[in-house]
């Protein structure tokens, strides 16, 4: 299965738990394939540069590469 995952749920899922950091363990463990355009990377890549630097730098390099 093929998901594009909303900048909002990324960044939920990387500083809380719940919901959203479900679907990112889901992804870790290869359940789905995370697919993106170049423009969402992109959106991806703003937000990991304004988030603060006590975000989980690991998660955002692994989505970003």
């Amino acid at each position: 299965m093929k998901v594009v995952l909303d900048t909002n749920v990324l960044v939920s899922g990387i500083l809380f738990t719940g919901p959203p950091h479900q679907i990112l363990l889901a992804w870790s463990e290869g359940r789905f394939e995370l697919v993106f355009t170049s423009n969402i990377h992109e959106e991806y890549r703003r937000v990991a540069a304004s988030s603060s630097s006590s975000s989980p730098g690991s998660t955002w390099r692994r989505l970003l590469t």
